[in-house]
């Protein structure tokens, strides 16, 4: 099995989940269940290993099409494979982002268009998909690391993917609006970092894991240096783990080049 194939597989164990409860106060609409539309998910990646593993906070809301989407892999008997169709959501989320960010290059914009019009008829629930508010994070999180990888490395991508990939620290929704990842569970969070970020690592093999907000890098650390071995977790086995300060679930606030430039210059220092 390649290093692809293995990272597919353990997609497809993570939206079967039910490990815990999620964060999701369990009211009946956000049960995790893919009857439901609503399972652990918020992952992506094009090539294996990375230089950099992004990490957020967790998934917003499910949308309505997404949630379609689920339900129709099941009401298909096509649910084995699930992963395959979050992967593609959320690819159709960053070439969106993709689009946004080089709109003033006609050429990759087509080329773009005219692969979102080939997806759609080979898989019709990404038809009209429509952006919600994760798509300001998307747009900001493609701008800020193609600017990084072109000022820092001299690499000169419309594709970051082709240097990172995409994860989410819990994997679960949370229905409260910006929930803060302090108010998380401890169960929730060692489930997910053992079952999953830590596995996910094992694959992609990653130099370098930048958390995308100080609320996940200071609960990650607050854990690790937990004094109750019930409530530890190990130290995730990467050589250098980074965060970017001043974000929500939302949006990469007050995220300048300046943050960014700061994680890519140590990076380019440990590789020399």
């Amino acid at each position: 099995m390649t290093s692809k194939e293995k990272l597919e597989a353990l997609y497809q164990e993570c939206v079967e989940c039910r490990a815990c409860k999620g964060i999701t106060k369990f009211k009946e609409r956000f049960k995790i269940d893919p009857k439901t539309g609503y399972v652990p998910r918020g992952f992506y990646f094009k090539n294996v290993p990375v230089k950099f593993l992004l990490v957020a906070q967790n998934p917003g809301t499910p949308a309505k099409k997404e949630e379609a989407m689920v339900k129709e892999f099941v009401s298909t008997g096509n649910e084995r494979n699930l992963s395959k169709g979050y992967l593609l959501y959320t690819k159709r989320m960053f070439d969106i982002a993709k689009k946004n960010a080089f709109k003033a290059d006609e050429k990759f914009v087509s080329d773009i268009n005219r692969t979102i019009k080939q997806e759609n008829l080979e898989y019709h629930f990404l038809e009209n998909v429509t952006l919600g508010m994760e798509n300001t994070f998307n747009d900001e999180l493609v701008r800020l690391f193609t600017w990084g990888f072109k000022t820092y490395f001299e690499k000169t991508t419309t594709d970051v993917f082709d240097f990172c990939a995409y994860t989410n620290f819990v994997k679960c929704s949370s229905i409260e609006k910006d929930m803060p990842a302090s108010k998380f569970p401890r169960d929730v969070i060692k489930n997910c970092v053992n079952n999953w970020l830590r596995r996910e690592i094992e694959i992609l093999r990653p130099q370098v894991v930048v958390f995308l907000g100080m609320g996940i890098h200071e609960r990650y650390r607050k854990l690790v240096n937990a004094k109750r071995q019930s409530t530890r977790i190990e130290k995730l086995n990467v050589p250098l783990v980074e965060r970017l300060g001043h974000v929500s679930r939302r949006y990469l606030r007050k995220v300048n080049e300046k943050d960014l430039g700061d994680i890519l210059s140590a990076f380019k220092d440990q590789e020399t």
